[in-house]
């Protein structure tokens, strides 16, 4: 880079950093009055408040803890009849485990491959002498 190009690159560098230090400085501004205008309002406060009040007359907790209860028994239940999770385990195993056996049966056909294309010219047993480098 010239002179001239490294004068604009830290320039816009200058230019960058202060745009960035300028909407830190307000971001952090626009945290602190919104603090202030919910500690003198007790806005936050307050909707906890009947929120909290809310749930107590209503019960609403305690009917979403039983109605949650109730289907994970319910889905426990259908589990064990249907035996999901250990048909879904089983599956995943044998997908597993098919899927190493494909994994080392394509290592081990690769050789077979080259020994099958280059068998004929060179002999059962042989390699062509410049593809030996690229095998490991």
């Amino acid at each position: 880079m010239d002179g001239n190009s490294r004068a604009y690159v830290s320039k816009a560098q200058d230019v960058v950093a202060t745009v960035l230090a300028k909407g830190s400085a307000l971001g952090q501004d626009a945290v602190n009055k919104a603090k202030a205008f919910d500690e003198k309002h007790q806005l936050r406060a307050n909707a906890s408040a009947k929120v909290s009040s809310f749930d107590k007359r209503v019960g609403l907790t305690e009917k979403l803890s039983v109605g949650i209860s109730a289907v994970n028994e319910k889905v426990k239940s259908v589990d064990q009849k249907l035996q999901v999770s250990d048909k879904t385990m089983a599956a995943i195993f044998a997908a597993e485990r098919k899927l190493n056996d494909t994994g080392s049966a394509v290592k081990s056909s690769r050789y077979k491959s080259l020994d099958i294309l280059l068998g004929n010219r060179y002999g059962r047993n042989q390699l062509c002498p410049s593809l030996t480098t690229f095998l490991p």
